[in-house]
């Protein structure tokens, strides 16, 4: 097949050319859109000269750079590298992780030689001292005059799987989405003292583990932006979940206690517990001047006494998180100046352009002018990170084998701290999204920033490993959202629809090593979500690889339609009725999701709307027989019937009988609640992540018997 010289540009790039759907139609990526990821990659392709330039630069490439920017090890223990042509004997120093060193003089296997710009060249492989411990290591090579340094990945073959599940062990938890908890004594979104509670009474009901949404950092000053899918860093906390009134200093801080002993402050927080649908800037408007008092008495003490716990394992903190919590930080202090100035300033790429360099000269002398408000937010970050710590801590002490279970989102906002603090490391100008299918016929965009392949090599995957360590540091768990897009990910460039996207193929190997790496540094199992279009072979390599698939009941079928047995389901999976993304048990009976496609009209054609009605009556049907023959059927229930606790709890069993590792019980169906959480396709046509449960976290152990009951007779 012939290409063009762009489309030779995008191939080489790991930029795909066309794709099919899901709904079977082919689509082929247009010369724009090509032009504008490539761009949006570094990659110069504006006008066919660029294009040519690339190219040429490109074949070049792999002769003058020594090494890739990150180096895998191959399965032999050798690496490729190009050298000036010589001698075919060079120098290895590998700076270890740990601060160790290791020195080599190897031989290079030459197997292929060029002449570049006049000079010659000759590539080949040479093998790496044995023994290397696994990390993130620093790797120089010296040869014929040149030198160069990468970033060496040393990585495990799999993911971490606790040797009890390995050996057949079944968990099973509750999954919740934090915001939404409900209890006498948080501010009006559910906290991570709520967590702590909420953790304890699953485990008390014989649960392992509890689920929950991303809780990574958004955008303090502006609470109205508050999606847990579009983080402004996926390597830092939410400090909306801190629990005020657990923060020690809270008994301290008379200012404190006294503005939130005042009727005003309770007429407000009665306001935000009591609105049907969560606040958020009111809640931020409670919470934040509180805050802000108690970082004053913390600052305070320390002040008086250097010495104290509370200041030294702060200074730990701080030490640990390096550059990157200082960087975080000052852009929330930015961020929020910027905002308030104008909040056509939301986004840092309309900042003053000094500003949009976090190593200028007037980034850090604002940091300096401002150095208390971005202690601030360094400290802000640490609250989270001690309530997070005590939350899995006390589920832990309940005795829940694996604690919490952490979800990380598939990208951050393009707007966001991270991309501010990597901008080389993200594809500039485009979103990550979804081409169509049977839910959404016109694609999806997501507004999130996608990594450049290049750029990530370039860090040593310094981005995407801190954002696998903020959500493992505390946790026996973590769901890695759309895993795909740790082979390709689907990007739509700004301004286009999405139809006009195409995928951008990713180092699965390198991704897959970096996470292998931290799950085992972490002790920390690995779940994948791989629902909707997954590339051929892409399941059984993270099976391989240690983590877990995610099945998903409603999803799980025979080529009849029937729903599979349990027995059908893989080992190595997690199971769950449905998730944030579907409609609860009860909104899936009643047809609640239809009425929302309905309202919104989420069809392709007049003819699907009544389809759908018979498809669900249809499922509902396969449904009870399913449990009939398992035995698991409830007296007297038809189609027709109203679904109920047991009927629910029916379900779960039969899922709980399934040889699957995990099996995950969602929080509304414990309690019987219509509405799902979010609405994938939609913005502000439905209220997504606003909706609380209805039952508040003080009753909700009264209604789990009934499916705890029965999970664990399975289990």
């Amino acid at each position: 097949m012939r290409f063009t010289p762009l489309e030779h540009l995008a191939r080489r790039n790991g930029v795909q050319l066309a794709y099919r759907d899901a709904l079977g139609t082919h689509r082929t990526v247009s010369p724009e859109s090509l032009r504008a990821i490539l761009i949006g990659m570094g990659v110069p392709a504006a006008s066919d000269a660029d294009v040519r330039r690339s190219l040429a630069t490109g074949d070049a490439e792999p002769w003058l750079e020594a090494m890739a920017r990150t180096v895998v090890p191959r399965p032999d223990w050798t690496i490729d590298i190009a050298v000036p042509h010589g001698s075919a004997r060079v120098q290895l120093i590998i700076d270890l992780e740990d601060g160790g060193n290791r020195t080599q003089d190897v031989d290079v296997r030459v197997l292929s030689r060029a002449t570049i710009g006049g000079s010659r060249f000759m590539r080949g492989r040479a093998r790496l001292p044995d023994g290397l411990p696994m990390g993130i290591h620093r790797l120089q090579m010296r040869g014929n005059g040149t030198e160069a340094s990468s970033h060496l990945l040393v990585a495990p073959q799999s993911c971490y799987i606790p040797d009890d599940m390995r050996s057949g062990a079944r968990r099973w938890g509750t999954a919740v989405q934090l915001y939404a908890l409900k209890s006498a004594r948080n501010w009006g979104v559910g906290d991570l003292g709520d967590l702590a509670d909420f953790a304890a009474l699953s485990a008390a009901k014989g649960a392992g583990v509890v689920g929950l949404n991303p809780l990574h950092a958004l955008f303090p000053a502006d609470p109205g932006h508050f999606g847990p899918y579009g983080p402004s860093s996926r390597a830092f906390l939410n400090p909306l979940y801190i629990a005020v009134d657990r923060v020690p200093e809270f008994a301290q801080s008379v200012a404190a206690r006294q503005l939130a002993a005042t009727s005003e402050f309770a007429l407000r927080l009665k306001y935000a517990r009591g609105t049907e649908l969560i606040d958020y800037p009111a809640v931020a408007a409670l919470k934040m001047p509180v805050l802000e008092k108690l970082h004053a008495q913390f600052r305070s003490n320390w002040t008086s006494d250097p010495h104290n716990a509370r200041a030294g394992a702060y200074r730990e903190f701080q030490t640990r998180m390096g550059s990157a919590l200082h960087d975080h930080a000052v852009f929330d202090a930015l961020h929020e100046h910027f905002f308030r100035i104008d909040h056509g300033m939301w986004d840092w790429h309309r900042w003053p352009e000094a500003f949009r360099n976090k190593d200028s000269a007037e980034v850090r002398q604002f940091g300096e002018k401002n150095a208390e408000r971005v202690d601030f937010f360094t400290w802000l970050q640490w609250e989270c990170d001690n309530q997070l710590a005590a939350a899995q801590a006390q589920a832990k002490a309940a005795g829940m084998p694996l604690g919490l279970y952490l979800d990380i989102a598939v990208a951050s906002h393009p707007g966001g701290s991270m991309a501010w603090s990597f901008p080389t490391a993200m594809i500039n100008g485009v979103s990550v999204g979804a081409p169509p299918d049977e839910i959404n016929p016109l694609g999806q965009t997501w507004g999130s920033a996608a990594f450049s392949p290049r750029g990530l090599r370039s860090t040593g995957y310094l981005p995407l490993r801190a954002s696998v360590q903020a959500s493992m540091r505390h946790a026996g768990a973590v769901r890695i959202d759309h895993v795909m897009s740790m082979q390709r990910l689907f990007c739509v460039p700004d301004g286009m629809a999405a139809t006009e996207g195409a995928y951008v193929h990713y180092p699965c190997a390198e991704m897959r090593g970096v996470v292998a790496l931290e799950s085992y540094r972490s002790q920390c199992l690995v779940v994948g979500e791989d629902l909707g279009t997954v590339p051929y072979g892409f399941r059984e390599r993270m099976n391989d690889a240690g983590a877990l698939s995610y099945k998903v009941y409603y999803f799980e079928r025979e080529t009849d339609g029937a729903f599979k047995r349990p027995e059908r389901f893989p080992a190595q999976a997690l199971v769950t009725a449905t998730t944030h993304d579907l409609p609860t048990l009860t909104g899936y009976w009643r047809g609640r999701d239809l009425d929302w496609r309905d309202k919104l009209n989420f069809y392709r054609t007049p003819e699907e709307r009544p389809q759908a009605r018979e498809d669900r009556e249809r499922d509902k049907q396969r449904i009870l027989r399913s449990l009939s023959e398992l035995g698991l059927l409830p007296a007297g229930v038809t189609p027709d019937s109203e679904i109920t606790p047991r009927l629910i709890a029916a379900i779960y069993a039969a899922l709980a009988r399934s040889p699957s590792m995990l099996l995950m019980v969602q929080a509304e169906d414990l309690i019987g609640d219509v509405e799902q959480a979010n609405l994938p396709g939609t913005f502000d046509q439905h209220p997504n992540w606003r909706r609380r449960l209805s039952v508040a976290v003080e009753q909700i152990a009264d209604r789990m018997d009934e499916i705890a009951g029965a999970v664990k007779r399975e289990r």
